[in-house]
């Protein structure tokens, strides 16, 4: 999606964070971003209380762009498990061979 830059955020351990990307956005110009948040299950903390603060944080840090919160998980999304079902499928025949 050209007109639609992704960029990948982390929340521990591994860079970027949610900060450094929106700062990477915001310094390419974009004025707003949707954050959708990579998990399998929408019920543990991260969902319901990690994911949300960070970009409480990050809102309140880059206030040049604006940043709306996905509810839930992306894993949560009806088309997910059928992609990881085709994904172990292939890894596993892989293996066979």
């Amino acid at each position: 999606m050209p007109d639609r830059p992704i960029e990948l955020a982390f929340m521990e351990h591994t860079p970027p964070s949610l900060d450094a990307a929106v700062v990477a956005l915001a310094g390419r110009g974009h004025q707003q971003a949707i954050v959708m948040a990579a998990f399998l299950s929408g019920g543990g903390n991260h969902i319901k209380k990690h994911v949300p603060q960070l970009v409480a944080d990050a809102a309140r840090a880059h206030p040049e762009i604006a940043l709306r919160l996905v509810p839930g998980a992306l894993g949560a999304e009806p088309e997910i498990p059928d992609a990881l079902a085709r994904a172990a499928a292939r890894l596993a025949t892989q293996l066979e061979h």
